[in-house]
C-alpha cells in the first residue's frame, strides 16, 4: 500500500502487508517487513458478491486522508467493508462532496 491510511480509528503506515480474515468479523494486517506489528481490524461483510477471482482493496480519498472501506480476498465471494470512523465522519464534515474519490489496489499473489 503505497500511501498510509486508517481503519477503526487506527492509523496504518504505507508498506506491504499480509491480510487474512481472523474471524469472520476480524481482519489481521500483518507488515511483512516487521511481522511483530499488527493490525486487528473489525468489518463486517459487504453483502456483494465478488465479480473478480483477484483480491482487491478499495479505500475513500478525502484531500490528503485515506480511509480504507472495503477488502476483497483472492477465491472469496464476500468482502469485509469497514463503518466509518469517528475520524472519518469528522474529515467528512469540513469537505465538499467533489473532494471524495475512491481508490482501488489490487492485491499481489498470497506471499509464504
Amino acid at each position: 500500500i503505497p500511501f498510509n491510511f486508517s481503519a477503526n480509528d487506527q492509523i496504518v503506515p504505507a508498506g506491504t502487508y499480509r491480510i487474512s480474515l481472523e474471524a469472520p468479523r476480524y481482519l489481521s494486517f500483518v507488515n511483512t517487513l516487521s511481522t511483530t506489528k499488527q493490525y486487528l481490524m473489525l468489518v463486517q461483510p459487504t453483502g456483494e458478491q465478488n465479480s473478480q477471482d483477484g483480491g482487491r482493496l478499495t479505500f475513500r480519498r478525502y484531500a490528503d486522508s485515506n480511509y480504507l472501506y472495503q477488502v476483497w480476498m483472492p477465491g472469496q465471494g464476500e468482502g469485509r467493508q469497514f463503518v466509518r470512523s469517528r475520524t472519518e465522519q469528522e474529515t467528512l464534515r469540513g469537505l465538499q462532496p467533489s473532494s471524495l474519490a475512491q481508490v482501488q489496489l489490487p492485491t499481489g499473489p498470497a506471499q509464504q
